[in-house]
């Protein structure tokens, strides 16, 4: 039925919150954030609480980048009480910087690729920060298995905006009949699939009761060979 796919990348292949979580912790350690008399899992768990909540925000279009770089830290140190003068300068710039470096993938990810690589033109479509993604890519070898990386920042609309699906579409020359998305957001990936009226695959490995919507669901990564 498909020719094409389009994966989401973090949460979906590129493990956010293992290569975010080990990034913080670094941050941790560096600023000695334990003379405030925060731990290292509390500050991975409440920064971590903070952040997808504003990228929730960031999705549906109610903050921008630049509030969603600096107030996710900024909020966090807020949350323990740590004065403004002593929240360390730049600190999203650091973990911007440590973050893509980081190569844990999700279970199943290079195994999945291997066997879908040579049957199918696959597309990365995704949110975040173009700073990034390529290098996330880069240093966890999945730039070869993909024909192009789209990414919001470039194309000027965001997930789940119909006209980034279909800019993916112009760069393959295909239709939407033709394409599978494949993404662990409800909202960003399988409401913009629709939008775009591709059908859809949620990852849904947590079993999230939320998945009206989506043309098929699996739990793991490898489940979607019994689909393509």
């Amino acid at each position: 039925m498909y020719s094409y796919l389009f994966f989401d990348l973090d949460h979906t292949l590129w493990d956010f919150e293992r290569n975010a979580a080990e990034s913080l912790k670094d941050l941790h350690l560096k600023h000695n954030l334990i003379r405030h008399e925060i731990s290292a899992h509390d500050f991975v768990l409440k920064y971590t609480e903070i952040n997808h909540a504003m990228w929730r925000q960031y999705h549906k279009g109610e903050i921008d980048k630049e509030f969603l770089r600096a107030q996710r830290f900024i909020q966090t140190f807020q949350y323990f009480k740590v004065p403004e003068k002593e929240i360390p300068d730049h600190l999203w710039d650091e973990y911007l910087e440590l973050l893509p470096h980081r190569t844990h993938l999700m279970e199943g990810c290079i195994e999945l690729l291997d066997y879908l690589n040579p049957k199918y033109k696959m597309t990365i479509i995704t949110n975040g920060f173009k700073e990034v993604q390529h290098e996330k890519m880069r240093n966890s070898k999945l730039l070869d298995y993909f024909n192009y990386l789209v990414i919001s920042e470039d194309v000027g609309h965001q997930k789940p905006a119909k006209q980034i699906f279909e800019h993916a579409m112009q760069l393959n020359n295909c239709k939407n009949h033709e394409v599978l998305m494949i993404g662990d957001n409800m909202e960003a990936d399988i409401q913009g699939a629709k939008n775009a009226g591709i059908d859809s695959v949620f990852y849904n490995p947590f079993s999230s009761t939320d998945t009206v919507g989506a043309t098929y669901e699996i739990q793991s990564l490898l489940e979607l060979k019994r689909i393509l």
